[in-house]
């Protein structure tokens, strides 16, 4: 189990330090560590899914709710461009 968990780390380090070599002129706005600004991209993401996957939408929002909202948050970003 621990080296599962060392595993998932170490893979999810490694991707954040390849996402933030190669992010160019954009920045990372999520996750973010303002839980305010990080239920509203969640919100945001989980209408989007509503939106795009029709028929299976209540099962994504709740996998969106349930991963995204978090404490254990696992590498994804979303980047935005800096103006």
């Amino acid at each position: 189990m621990q080296r599962e968990q060392l595993a998932r780390v170490r893979k999810a380090t490694a991707r954040e330090d390849f996402e933030n070599r190669n992010a160019g002129r954009f920045r990372r706005i999520f996750p973010s560590e303002d839980k305010l600004k990080q239920q509203k991209y969640v919100n945001i993401m989980s209408s989007i899914f509503g939106v795009v996957m029709s028929g299976r939408a209540p099962a994504m929002q709740k996998e969106i709710q349930k991963v995204y909202n978090n404490q254990f948050r696992v590498g994804t970003s979303i980047v935005m461009q800096n103006m």
